[in-house]
């Protein structure tokens, strides 16, 4: 049994409004690394007597996924009402946006629902 790999808890929504320029592939390791830090922030969690329920990661929610050449930026945040994916590939593009100009649209992006208009494309 020590070989199985363990499912992580993590509260994937059934049904998502989804927006992607990121390839499957891409979005399947992403994944892959969300699950694995649900596994890690399970562990902890329960070491220290948290409930998991404290995490939006383990309740539905909204996603933002972007990539650039050399980082991952994962943002979740609660959902109110329709959950939310989406999937930003900058290493394409000719304006690439610095780490702190991604977290900077971000956070001012999400509040509850992530918004659906342009500020995060570049």
């Amino acid at each position: 049994m020590e070989n199985e790999e363990r499912k992580s808890r993590v509260a994937w929504p059934p049904m998502s409004m989804v927006t992607s320029d990121i390839d499957k592939e891409t979005q399947k390791d992403i994944h892959k690394l969300i699950d694995d830090f649900g596994i890690i922030l399970e562990d902890e969690a329960q070491s220290r007597g948290i409930s998991i329920f404290s995490f939006p990661l383990y309740k539905p929610f909204n996603l933002m996924a972007g990539v650039t050449e050399t980082h991952v930026l994962i943002v979740i945040s609660t959902t109110v009402g329709t959950t939310e994916q989406r999937w930003l590939d900058f290493q394409s593009k000719p304006n690439i946006p610095t780490i702190e100009q991604l977290k900077d649209q971000t956070t001012s992006c999400i509040s509850g629902i992530l918004c659906s208009d342009s500020r995060l494309t570049v």
